[in-house]
C-alpha cells in the first residue's frame, strides 16, 4: 500500500501498514506516483477532493480496470467507466450497534485509534476547521 503524507507522519503511516510513502509537500502526487509506478497503480482512495473538484489527476494514476474511491462524493462513476476505471463514492451511516462493536474492539486493543486532540464542546468549531484544513493527525474527542 502506498500512502501520501507529510514527512512528520510518514513513519506513523508505515506503522499502520503503508509499504511506501510519498511526501506530498515535496512535489505533486500526480507527478510522484507515475515516477515511482510507471505502469500505474490499482486503486486510489481520495479523502480530499470535494464534489465538482478535479479528480482527473487521480484517475490518470490508475491502470485500466483500476478503482477510484472518494469519501467526499467527488467521483462520477459513469464518466470513469468510459475510461475503464471503476468509480465509487463511499459513505457510512453506522448503527448504534456497529459503533458499540468498534468501541469494544478499541477497548480490547484490537482496533487502534489515534487521538489528535481532546477538546471541549465550545472548541468544536475550531477543531472541525482544523480537520478540514488537513492539519488533524487523528481523531478529535469532544469532552462534555
Amino acid at each position: 500500500m502506498l500512502a501520501t503524507a507529510a514527512p512528520d507522519v510518514a513513519g506513523h503511516l508505515r506503522d499502520l501498514g503503508a509499504h511506501e510513502t510519498l511526501d506530498f509537500t515535496a512535489a505533486p502526487v500526480a507527478e510522484q506516483v507515475p515516477a515511482a509506478h510507471p505502469d500505474g497503480i490499482d486503486a486510489v482512495l481520495d479523502l480530499i477532493t470535494h464534489p465538482g473538484g478535479d479528480i482527473d489527476a487521480f484517475a490518470a494514476l490508475l491502470k485500466p480496470g483500476g478503482r477510484l474511491i472518494s469519501t467526499n462524493h467527488a467521483v462520477d462513476p459513469g464518466a470513469l467507466a468510459a475510461r475503464e476505471i471503476h468509480g465509487v463514492n463511499l459513505s457510512s451511516s453506522p448503527s448504534q450497534a456497529e459503533l458499540g462493536a468498534l468501541a469494544d474492539l478499541t477497548a480490547a486493543g484490537k482496533l487502534r485509534v489515534t487521538v489528535d486532540a481532546e477538546i471541549s464542546l465550545a472548541d468544536a468549531p475550531a477543531a472541525v476547521a482544523r480537520a478540514r484544513s488537513g492539519h488533524a493527525r487523528g481523531k478529535t474527542v469532544i469532552l462534555l
